[in-house]
Formats: C-alpha cells, sequence, structure tokens
C-alpha cells in the first residue's frame, strides 16, 4: 500500500513538473526568443522564396497565435492561479478518495500532452524558419542583403525625418531606433563596406558570378568524362573549365 502510493505521488509529481518546465519554456520563449524572431523577420532574412513561403507563412501564423494565448495568460497569471486554487479545493471536497489520484493524475497528464504539443509547435516553428534562412544567407549575394537593409535604414531615416517636421516625440523614437539598429548591424556585417563599394560596379560582380556557375557546369562535364572514362570529351571539359574559371584565366 504505502508502494503504491509513494509510485503515484512520484507520478503526481513528475507531471506538475513537465507542466511546470513547460509552462515556463514557453514564457521563457514568448519573452525572448520571439522577439529576436520578429527583428530578423523585419529585417528580411525569413522572407524565404516560393519553395519555403508556405511553411514559413504557417510558422509566423503559429508563432503570432501561441505568442498571443500566452501572452494573455502570462498578463493575467493571477486570475488563473485563483481559478486553479478554486478547482483544486472543490475537487478535493467533492469527489471520493478512490477516484482522487485517477482524476488528478489525468488531468495532470492531459495538461502535460496539451502543454507538449504546443511546445513542439512553438519550437518547429521557431526553428525552421532559421533553418531556412541560414540556407539563404549561405546563398544570397552579400549585395542584395546590404541592399535590402539600406532600404529599410531609408524607410526608418524618412519616418524619422517627418516626425522631426511635426514635432512628433513619440514618432520619433521607433525610427530613431530602427535606423541606428540597421546602421549598426551594417558597421559589424563583415561583407557590408565591401558589398557596398562594389554596388557601382555591379555589372561585373554580376559577370563574375556567372563565370562561376558557368564554371561548375564545366566541372559537372569533366565528372561525367571521368565516369565514362572518354579521355576526349575530359581534355574537353577541363579545356572548357580553364577558359571559364576566373582564378585560370
Amino acid at each position: 500500500m504505502k508502494s503504491k502510493l509513494l509510485w503515484n505521488s512520484w507520478l503526481h509529481l513528475v507531471l506538475a513538473a513537465m507542466v511546470a518546465v513547460q509552462a515556463a519554456f514557453l514564457w521563457w520563449c514568448t519573452t525572448y526568443i520571439v522577439p529576436i524572431y520578429q527583428r530578423f523577420r523585419y529585417d528580411g532574412w525569413l522572407d524565404g522564396d516560393d519553395n519555403t513561403r508556405g511553411i514559413l507563412s504557417w510558422a509566423h501564423s503559429a508563432i503570432t497565435e501561441i505568442g498571443k494565448v500566452v501572452d494573455g495568460l502570462a498578463a493575467s497569471w493571477w486570475l488563473w492561479a485563483v481559478l486553479l486554487a478554486v478547482a483544486g479545493v472543490l475537487f478535493l471536497r467533492r469527489f471520493r478518495s478512490e477516484s482522487k489520484q485517477l482524476i488528478g493524475f489525468s488531468t495532470l497528464a492531459t495538461a502535460a500532452l496539451g502543454l507538449t504539443l504546443v511546445v513542439t509547435a512553438l519550437s518547429a516553428a521557431i526553428i525552421i524558419p532559421f533553418v531556412v534562412a541560414v540556407m539563404t544567407i549561405y546563398t544570397a549575394s552579400p549585395e542584395q542583403v546590404v541592399v535590402h537593409r539600406l532600404q529599410h535604414i531609408d524607410v526608418s531615416v524618412n519616418a524619422l525625418e517627418r516626425a522631426i517636421a511635426s514635432g512628433d516625440w513619440d514618432r520619433m523614437q521607433t525610427p530613431a531606433r530602427l535606423a541606428a539598429h540597421g546602421v549598426n548591424d551594417l558597421a559589424t556585417m563583415g561583407a557590408a563596406a565591401p558589398s557596398m563599394l562594389s554596388l557601382d560596379r555591379q555589372q561585373n560582380v554580376d559577370r563574375l558570378r556567372t563565370s562561376l556557375k558557368t564554371a561548375g557546369e564545366r566541372l559537372r562535364d569533366v565528372e561525367n568524362a571521368i565516369g565514362s572514362k572518354d579521355s576526349a570529351a575530359l581534355e574537353t571539359a577541363m579545356e572548357r573549365f580553364r577558359d571559364e574559371y576566373p582564378p585560370m584565366r
């Protein structure tokens, strides 16, 4: 009997701890991670392309909706604490002793499962856009990133100038902060300065990238010639690669 009571108490304690940890994780994500996510989204890192826009749209919606629910619950936590306390007192008085443990276990298990689903959805919604962003950053040209950032800075500066012209001190704060954020990011971005200097030579940069892509195609011809053990095709493919690859011209 004591062993059964001990195991039941331990299961209730574990489930209660799971509920508490998951609730704390949701609060931490919405308080610290989601603002970082929104900042990356504002900067255009999480836009994706036609192939990823559907999953990113789901991720943005999931994060927004879950954030609203968590913020609402956190804002009125005292009300929920009172309701849970009242429900606990009514539960202890209403149900018989042999049913209390089973009902309590079922309630905690249901809450733990529900929070697990919410935590999983939120985690996936945060991770997927950042994975897509890393792929985008890796494949995107730095000039496009810098141009995108300059456009955001221009929008913020224009809004700041309009607010200054109207003498609206409250409206000045947000565009000033966003402009400072954008300029500081450019100052710390390693590729920003070279990319800004190359903007007036963009045709040469684009031509170089085209040559590199063509050189990659020539290397695939080399691989095919090696696979077929065709010496003539291999020599021709290597010659075309040397003609196209910039460092070997």
